[in-house]
């Protein structure tokens, strides 16, 4: 119902705000939650202390603006996984930074023309449009994201349309399986 999705979007914005005391750097009282089994010991006697879970381990770093050169390429080798291949292969490729057209500027300044632009979604380079970053605003600022099996919205029947228009002969069905 409305009344549930206002409550799940309520605690969702609430994890996504970093608490004041993440912010300064304080120690963060959060409540705890009722321990489990495991962590209870014989009836009637005191219950130890759970662990500490969830936001109680995260770091005030995630809230800094920026972060240096060694520690993003310290945190990438301990926690980046890499897609399409072992990690340790790609140990010590650069961190990306910005872009131009179709060059890519790393940490450091320099540049790299992208030969893979064509293996995801920038074959026309990383340069956007300013109607489409105009777009892309406007969307996030309304509903930026809505499962496809809960509802519609405008943006997709009208994308869905306008590819079905464009497709051959009597193909006229569209998936958008991200959402």
């Amino acid at each position: 119902s409305g009344r549930q999705l206002a409550v799940a979007a309520g605690r969702l914005a609430s994890i996504a705000a970093p608490p004041a005391q993440l912010r300064t750097g304080a120690a963060v009282p959060w409540p705890r939650r009722r321990p489990d089994c495991r962590q209870r010991r014989c009836a009637g006697s005191a219950v130890a202390a759970p662990t500490p879970t969830g936001r109680e381990r995260v770091s005030a770093r995630h809230w800094e603006e920026t972060w240096s050169k060694d520690e993003l390429e310290r945190l990438s080798r301990e926690h980046v996984m890499a897609s399409w291949g072992a990690a340790s292969a790609q140990r010590g490729n650069p961190i990306l930074v910005r872009s131009d057209g179709c060059h890519l500027i790393d940490i450091d300044g320099n540049r790299y023309l992208d030969w893979t632009s064509q293996a995801i979604c920038t074959n026309l380079g990383y340069d956007v449009p300013p109607a489409v970053v105009a777009a892309i605003n406007r969307q996030l600022a309304t509903v930026p994201m809505v499962y496809s099996g809960l509802a519609n919205t405008e943006v997709r029947v009208r994308l869905a349309t306008l590819i079905s228009e464009l497709l051959p002969g009597d193909l006229s069905g569209v998936l958008f399986p991200s959402g």
